[in-house]
């Protein structure tokens, strides 16, 4: 396509404009200059351009002065004038013409023309022409081609010719019987005098087929009117005819606008970050600035960050999807201005609370020094219990049940090292278990369960023999779990006043009077268990105790609250000085110190300060069993009289009696 310098000029001020920089924003932009005559003269320049076939609607001055103004964000001179608004002020006076050709029909204008002089040619209108490479004619000849050139769209002027001539012309075959059709119907219009008949009466035409390709369709009607009126003043200004009025036929309808919805996510990810801006996207004043200049009409939605384009009638064809919206903002923006690099960023997706409770578990767990161990789910539960789940179709005898517990693993586990010659036995594992609740409801938990058996876990100096833990040993190893877990449970005797269905699948691994409940401190609710393991479920003669505890983990997880604040009482030493006293407290074999301390407590609250267990011993003659307990008493804002420890000695007087 031929573009001239001067006639875009009459569309685009283009005086502001340096040659090259226009030159590399249309390259830029996707329409490359294949040629260029007479670069130095502005008014003699010549550029021949490549245009793609997905920009099928430029194929006139018209048509590219558009897009460079877009290109470059430069005002058009000239508005184009709406083709329905322009039409609904102008009478609508029918032409006859056959019905099967109206079909092939989207508009037709028609006027006559009359006392045509045919003066001399403007010379501009002849310059226009032969830098275009089209030998200049007569008068009405010259101002189709121009007009073409200009704006896109061909008009026609008929008068008395040949049939025969006007059919084999190299207008498309519909045009030419269109034609055909008008030159035969013009004796029924014509009523004008005799005069009209002498000067050869001629019609112009203005035709917009329908289901044609070429730009004078309806796929593009943009500058028709424009095109219509310039015609038709220069076809006055230059025959000086007298011009009869419009008959006309429109069945074009305003099509609707194509509306796309894209995100501002999906722009930006898709072009990536701008050059200039340390990996910063094109803010959303950019886009829809870029997409105003466009001529797209956006509306964005702050709450969806969305973009709401209107595609212009004449981009239909090739703006169709998200991606086109994409592509053309990046055109414009210009795609040397973003970067091509990758950024790394790595998004990290939601985790449960359990989840990362699970971890730091584990973390814990090792770091006590156990060692963690992964076992298969199907088994053959040690308990044929009613709430057992069946396999149906087991691959073999060993598997034939879902596990209702993690002892039941850890068990065999303990007795495959003890045949190994293996007696330091310190593991763990977090797994699934299974069971079925009395609604036949399957119900799947995760639980925590560990076993430990070490014969040498203590030595109190280097020439004692080295010790096997003990229950003891045990609860201090959970003891210390449960503080750095930051959980919020108890360990105490397991009262049977509570409902101890948590641990029914794992108590009867564990002899009698040898268990600690580990209860949620908030619903004084028993959420897992610490024992001694039975020594039938254990193939070690020897008499080595084996210890085991197991925790519904997600009862655990729910007591474990994560700290905002540093949740302490501050409050100032006491300066004054203390009173001890030691007191031996004799007791039943299976009473709970807690409660010696609470009644202890009770007695004197304001004054006593601690109470410690130093010692305890068992008389075996009366089996009778001491404690012996230290209580310190100190007064916070005064030294203590001997009033106050007469009181003391009766209150502790009365308690031991």
């Amino acid at each position: 396509m031929k573009l001239s310098w001067k006639l875009l000029s009459y569309f685009i001020d283009l005086n502001n404009i340096q040659f090259e920089e226009f030159k590399e924003k249309l390259t830029l932009s996707g329409i490359e200059i294949d040629n260029l005559i007479n670069e130095t003269d502005k008014d003699k320049r010549i550029l021949e351009l490549g245009i793609t076939t997905n920009r099928q609607e430029i194929v006139s001055i018209a048509n590219l002065a558009k897009e460079v103004s877009i290109i470059l964000n430069l005002p058009l001179k000239i508005y184009n004038i709406n083709f329905f608004k322009y039409l609904g002020y102008k009478g609508l006076y029918q032409y006859a013409i056959n019905e099967k050709l109206l079909r092939d029909i989207e508009y037709i204008g028609i006027h006559h023309i009359t006392n045509i002089k045919l003066n001399s040619k403007p010379e501009w209108l002849t310059e226009q022409l032969n830098r275009h490479g089209i030998q200049s004619t007569e008068i009405l000849r010259d101002i189709q081609e121009y007009i073409k050139i200009k704006w896109g769209y061909i008009f026609y002027v008929l008068e008395t010719i040949n049939t025969h001539e006007l059919l084999n012309s190299k207008m498309s075959s519909i045009n030419s019987k269109i034609l055909k059709q008008i030159l035969e119907n013009k004796p029924e219009i014509n009523t004008e005098n005799n005069q009209i008949i002498n000067n050869r009466l001629k019609i112009l035409v203005f035709l917009i087929p329908k289901n044609t390709k070429c730009i004078n369709s309806s796929i593009n009607i943009e500058y028709y009117i424009n095109a219509y009126l310039d015609t038709i003043q220069l076809i006055t200004t230059f025959t000086k005819c007298t011009l009869g009025k419009l008959y006309q036929i429109n069945k074009i309808k305003q099509n609707k606008t194509l509306k796309i919805k894209i995100h501002k996510n999906e722009i930006n990810q898709t072009l990536g970050t701008i050059n200039k801006q340390n990996y910063k996207f094109l803010s959303r004043e950019n886009i829809q600035n870029t997409l105003k200049q466009l001529d797209f009409f956006p509306y964005y939605n702050k709450y969806l960050q969305m973009f709401i384009v209107n595609v212009p009638n004449y981009r239909k064809h090739d703006i169709r999807r998200k991606i086109d919206i994409v592509e053309e903002i990046g055109r414009i923006y210009g795609f040397k201005n973003f970067s091509g690099k990758n950024i790394m960023k790595s998004y990290q997706g939601h985790f449960s609370k359990l989840s990362i409770n699970v971890k730091k578990i584990r973390k814990i767990l090792r770091y006590l020094g156990l060692n963690e161990i992964i076992n298969c789910c199907l088994i053959n539960n040690y308990a044929n219990h009613n709430n057992n789940i069946k396999i149906y179709n087991p691959v073999t005898e060993d598997q034939t049940e879902l596990r209702n517990n993690i002892t039941s693993n850890l068990i065999v586990n303990y007795n495959n090292n003890i045949n190994n010659k293996n007696n330091l036995v310190e593991t763990f594992e977090i797994g699934k278990v299974f069971e079925k609740n009395s609604k036949d409801q399957y119900i799947e938990k995760l639980s925590l369960g560990g076993i430990i058996c070490n014969e040498h876990f203590i030595q109190k100096t280097w020439s004692d023999r080295p010790e096997n833990v003990s229950l003891l040993h045990v609860k201090g190893i959970i003891e210390t779990f449960i503080e750095n877990l930051d959980a919020k449970v108890t360990l105490k005797k397991i009262s049977n006043n509570h409902n101890v269905n948590t641990i029914q699948n794992i108590q009867y691994f564990l002899e009698a009077g040898q268990e600690i409940g580990i209860y949620d401190l908030t619903e004084d609710e028993i959420i897992g268990v610490i024992g001694k393991l039975n020594k039938k479920y254990t193939r070690n003669t020897n008499k080595h105790n084996v210890y085991l505890f197991e925790l519904d983990l997600h009862k655990l997880n729910q007591t474990i609250i994560g700290k905002t604040h540093i949740n302490h009482l501050i409050k100032n030493y006491s300066r004054y000085p203390s009173v001890t006293r030691d007191i031996s407290v004799r007791v039943t074999e299976n009473v709970n110190i807690n409660l010696i301390r609470e009644k202890i407590l009770s007695t004197n609250k304001l004054l006593i300060e601690s109470t410690e267990i130093f010692n305890e011993y068992i008389n075996k003659e009366s089996k009778s069993r001491f404690i012996g307990l230290r209580i310190t008493y100190r007064a916070n804002n005064r030294t203590l009289n001997s009033e106050d420890i007469i009181n003391i000695d009766k209150q502790l007087q009365e308690f031991i009696e």
